[in-house]
């Protein structure tokens, strides 16, 4: 059985007065995406949309090195 693949993303958040940042580093190329969202404690789906997208590209693209 393969070991399974495994990456680090950074992340650093800043929390302002009426939103928050969120930065996503990914070392191993020194890239960074940052969003910036207003705090929304209840709903917040284009957060969720942002940071799931983001994530999976980079999922994405590491499955697509290893084949």
């Amino acid at each position: 059985m393969n070991e399974p693949l495994q990456r680090t993303l950074d992340l650093t958040i800043r929390l302002n007065e009426n939103d928050f940042e969120v930065d996503v580093y990914e070392p191993e190329t020194g890239e960074t995406v940052q969003f910036q969202h207003p705090y929304s404690p209840d709903e917040h789906p284009e957060f969720d949309r942002d940071i799931g997208a983001e994530i999976y590209s980079w999922i994405s693209l590491w499955c697509e090195e290893e084949s």
